[in-house]
């Protein structure tokens, strides 16, 4: 997913924090004298414009204006602003760097149509002109220390600057927030107009006119938009333009941009801080996260999202819109013939059509390009700075290479990486890297991810320090160097998806420094050999899910992967014969998760190592049957948190306990197995339904042989979502597909949620493979309660569960508490 941008109709303004998109342009450039007016009127103007969703900038508190130059942030920012404010003050001209802001300003808004808003606080626009009183006295004092030809500069941009039409607050008859709301009003209206004139927007006034028509402005409804489109089509461009458009319209407006390369943390403390202008609010967890944004939102309205509510998502899955109940969906198209030329003339003659002797070359650009805007733009640009026979890439002293979508099928004849570290290529359409160069020994991270058309990667004896070698989706790629098995320094391997990929060797070498090696979803590992992976010392992540692995494939020398933390054994639902997992898992003393989920055929789990943390192993429908085994999991998993428990009381290290493993399960053990519809019989207190209550003995706050409690749930996924629930979940569903949850109380305390319990994996179940109830048991230590809950008045502890599957909720049949003793 692109980006999602959300517009909450809510009583009061909220806001979005202006570092929340990394790569677009700044609304408003803030520049003002921090003596006089940072932190009363230039900070209240700042607090309006964030809270209407303008993305502003301003020098941080504590801003240098003695120094002699301006930073090279401020000029990057000028550059990329729309409408600048700025605020005359009587010290204004007393600092340099102001002068050099402004100097700077004027110059970008006579190369440009962007806008300049002059502000008198408190002084006479004459005074600002004509540099008169405070104004002459500063000049007085830089005459003496500056060329005659940066103070001439200085005095024409005051004198020009002032001359604009402009707001003044010359004294004390009317109230600050008066101004600061026409002020705010001024330039919401001159971007609505920037925004959609924009030269570079080609074809946007018809799409914006059908998008208004489907986002249905001004009805009550709750409605949610969804745009999809390849990558680099324009449909994060699309959305903030019409974003921009409308956001006036509304009380609270948010836009989250990029949101596949933010943690969901991250995205969660931005929305909140647009919801309530706090911008200190540190989460611990995604479920956290979730309930404080309900929270809030009701603060402000009766209902999650108040009436006439908008949401639009923008995403390349049109899958994803039909599946989680949009209301509308727009699919954006490429540009026409006349739109591609137009755009890329923009681009690559800053004029509206092709220069003299560059019409054929552009022609034959644009049916390259095939109305895709992102490559149009690119190519354009790449022409603007040069061209010859070819494009001439300033390739000798390139370091970093990222281009997604790269639109040929190899790396130009004329590129020279001899200094690049890392070549970053995701879904284009390279067929081979490079048919003359070879890659050189600075290189360090290769990442050809999803490069479709990929037949063939180059030999690897001349990158010696390889470290990441990223093939995960080339699905067309068949042989691998024989050199891979020989870099020493290579870290990560991710061959995931290569299902066109030969099997790998027998031995896989000495990768001495391997510490993740991804093999999923593809047909790499032969039921015909038995792979050594005694070489691997190094390896902690081990993903061979989807592989059709049987009874022998991995060898028991797997007991020697000492740094092994995670093995994610997860089969194909196709059907395979892996009946049991080799016993040397039990010798992985790292080992913290054991992914089994969905084996056909496996009827029994090995003796597990103390350190595992989470054993998933929903789906392996054939233990459903094996009376033999039913009860090891439980039995070993409990053995597991024992130990852990047990162990972080002698040494007295118990914020180890509570560290996240990889998939971020909260207390850190949890085990999944198919169920029988029973929960264990030693959960002494169950229930029907989703809750249950236990009383605890007097005194177990201090009872030394209660070391916690296992929570139970049985559980299966249902086939429909509650409509009403759509909305509200739509974004944690599409991020999550699968997810449980815990969350406990006590009865006897009104003070809230005593903690929040989750699990979660991308693991998206069949829905054909049937409906079968899987049950799930966590572990949660007594020394994990807080002290103030330490006491005879909490004795009635409460579970309450739910989750997702597939982005559907799960009925919870029936759940229960257990006490566990030493």
């Amino acid at each position: 997913m692109d980006s999602q941008i959300s517009k909450t109709a809510s009583s009061s303004s909220s806001s979005i924090s202006p570092t929340s998109i990394s790569k677009d342009e700044y609304d408003v450039f803030l520049s003002f004298s921090w003596e006089d007016i940072g932190t009363s009127f230039a900070d209240h103007l700042y607090a309006a414009l964030v809270k209407k969703g303008l993305r502003s900038f301003r020098e941080a508190i504590g801003k240098p204006e003695s120094k002699e130059a301006i930073t090279s942030e401020s000029l990057m920012a000028i550059e990329k602003s729309k409408v600048f404010i700025v605020i005359f003050s009587k010290n204004y001209a007393q600092s340099r760097y102001n002068l050099d802001e402004l100097v700077k300003i004027m110059e970008c808004t006579q190369a440009t149509r962007k806008v300049v808003v002059p502000v008198f606080y408190h002084v006479n626009p004459s005074d600002v002109r004509k540099q008169k009183r405070s104004y002459g006295e500063a000049f007085h004092d830089h005459d003496a220390k500056q060329e005659k030809e940066k103070i001439d500069n200085w005095r024409t941009a005051l004198t020009e600057a002032s001359k604009l039409k402009g707001y003044y607050h010359l004294d004390q008859d009317r109230y600050e927030s008066t101004i600061i709301m026409q002020i705010t009003d001024s330039v919401i209206d001159k971007l609505k107009h920037a925004d959609i004139g924009d030269d570079n927007l080609v074809g946007i006034d018809s799409r914006l006119e059908e998008l208004h028509s489907l986002i249905g402005i001004g009805f009550d409804d709750v409605r949610m938009l969804g745009v999809y489109g390849f990558g680099g089509i324009g449909k994060t461009t699309i959305g903030q333009v019409i974003f921009n458009s409308i956001a006036y319209q509304f009380d609270g407006v948010s836009f989250l941009s990029i949101v596949r390369e933010q943690p969901i943390l991250q995205l969660q403390e931005i929305l909140l801080f647009a919801i309530t202008g706090v911008k200190d609010k540190n989460l611990n967890n995604v479920d956290e996260g979730i309930n404080e944004i309900k929270k809030r939102l009701r603060q402000k309205n009766r209902d999650c999202l108040g009436k006439g509510s908008r949401i639009i998502i923008t995403t390349r899955d049109k899958h994803l819109l039909c599946e989680y109940g949009v209301d509308a969906i727009y699919e954006v198209q490429e540009l026409g013939f006349e739109e591609s030329m137009l755009l890329f003339s923009l681009c690559a003659f800053k004029r509206r059509f092709p220069e003299e002797g560059y019409v054929e070359l552009s022609r034959d650009i644009v049916d390259y390009a095939n109305g895709h805007p992102l490559t149009l733009k690119v190519l354009g640009h790449s022409l603007y700075v040069h061209v010859s026979t070819g494009f001439e890439f300033p390739s000798y002293e390139l370091r970093y290479l990222h281009w997604d979508e790269y639109p040929l099928e190899s790396l130009p004849l004329n590129f020279h990486g001899v200094n690049l570290i890392e070549l970053n290529l995701q879904y284009g359409k390279l067929r081979v890297l490079s048919k003359v160069s070879k890659l050189h020994e600075k290189l360090k991270v290769i990442n050809l991810s999803h490069s479709q058309q990929l037949i063939q990667i180059p030999d690897f004896s001349d990158t010696p320090n390889l470290e990441s070698l990223i093939l995960e989706g080339c699905t067309n790629l068949e042989n691998l160097p024989s050199s891979i098995w020989d870099l020493d320094s290579l870290v990560n391997l991710d061959l995931s998806h290569c299902s066109n990929l030969q099997k790998l060797p027998e031995s896989l070498g000495s990768l001495e420094c391997l510490e993740k090696l991804c093999a999923s979803n593809a047909d790499l590992i032969s039921s015909q050999f038995h792979y050594s992976l005694a070489g691997l010392c190094s390896l902690k992540i081990l993903d061979a899910h989807g592989t059709c692995l049987t009874k022998g494939a991995i060898s028991s020398d797997i007991g020697s992967l000492y740094s092994l933390e995670e093995l994610d054994l997860i089969l194909d639902l196709s059907g395979n014969h892996f009946l049991r997992v080799t016993d040397a898992i039990s010798q992985l003393f790292k080992l913290r998760v054991l992914g089994l989920r969905h084996c056909k055929n496996l009827v029994e789990i090995p003796e597990l190592p103390l350190s595992l943390r989470v054993l998933d192993a929903h789906g392996c429908t054939s233990m459903e049957t094996s009376s033999s085994t039913s009860l090891s999991p439980w039995q070993r998993q409990l053995n597991c948190f024992k130990s852990a428990v047990l162990e972080e009381i002698q040494e007295l290290k118990y914020s180890s306990l509570l560290s996240l493993p990889a998939n971020g399960v909260s207390q850190g053990f949890s085990t999944f197995i198919p169920g029988s519809g029973e929960i264990p019989e030693w959960i002494s207190h169950q229930s029907v339904g989703s809750e249950v209550t236990a009383e605890l003995p007097p005194n177990w706050y201090d009872n030394n042989e209660v070391l916690g409690f296992a929570l139970c749930c049985v559980y299966i996924p249902q086939q429909d979502e509650p409509k009403s629930s759509k909305s509200e979940n739509a974004m944690v569903n599409i991020m999550q597909p699968y997810r449980l949850g815990c969350e406990l109380t006590f009865l006897d305390d009104e003070s809230g949620v005593l903690d929040d319990l989750f699990y979660e994996s991308s693991c998206r179940c069949d829905r054909n493979d049937g409906a079968s109830d899987s049950v799930w048991v966590t572990y949660y230590s007594n020394l994990a309660i807080k002290k103030k809950y330490r006491s005879d008045t909490s004795r009635h502890f409460k579970a309450s569960f739910s989750g997702y599957v597939d982005g559907k909720p799960v009925k919870v049949e029936k759940c229960g508490i257990g006490l566990v003793y030493i």
